[in-house]
């Protein structure tokens, strides 16, 4: 235990601060330059977009029918796909979703989706096991994860370096830093 607090604690990610610099508040107070922004949390259904989004799979088609959903029993509320296929109509974003309160989807439900209740003024936010479960082996990541891999090996060039690199371009949105890419290879 002693260990893993150490490594957390010496980690770059925990040393990281959030804290705004005194000259960026005097140039821009209101933030009207939008030279900051607050950390915060995700809806579930933006982490759900954006896994499909990265992925290559997001179907941006407006309108049409909602998509269903299947109930696996145990509590299990998931959308009809095979892992190894290609699209779905589940792939669409997850305004498309069909919403049951008896029924919500899994995936959904364990990121504190909205509410449909008429009465509902104001979403959770929690933070629990069972949503770094869902992303490091549901369904939905699985499946991303293969699709995303597919992706990198027709963008990307011959080389791991090059896939590496096109994965976080596509993924973070910047390129890996020197230690980032010896850590991946």
């Amino acid at each position: 235990q002693k260990e893993l607090n150490r490594q957390i604690v010496l980690s770059r990610t925990f040393q990281q601060t959030s804290a705004v610099e005194d000259e960026v508040l005097i140039r821009d107070p209101e933030n009207s330059l939008y030279s900051r922004f607050p950390a915060h949390q995700l809806d579930a259904e933006q982490i759900y977009d954006a896994i499909l989004s990265v992925a290559g799979l997001l179907d941006l088609k407006l309108g049409g029918p909602p998509v269903e959903f299947i109930d696996r029993g145990n509590r299990q509320i998931v959308l009809p796909t095979d892992p190894d296929a290609g699209p779905h109509a589940s792939d669409r974003r997850s305004v498309y979703i069909r919403y049951r309160r008896s029924q919500p989807l899994t995936f959904l439900q364990v990121f504190d989706g909205a509410s449909p209740d008429p009465n509902c003024l104001a979403r959770g936010h929690s933070t629990v096991v069972a949503q770094s479960l869902m992303l490091l082996n549901g369904p939905l990541s699985v499946r991303a994860a293969r699709k995303l891999a597919e992706r990198m090996i027709l963008e990307a060039g011959d080389t791991r370096q090059q896939r590496i690199v096109r994965a976080f371009e596509v993924v973070l949105s910047r390129k890996p830093t020197p230690s980032e890419l010896v850590q991946c290879e």
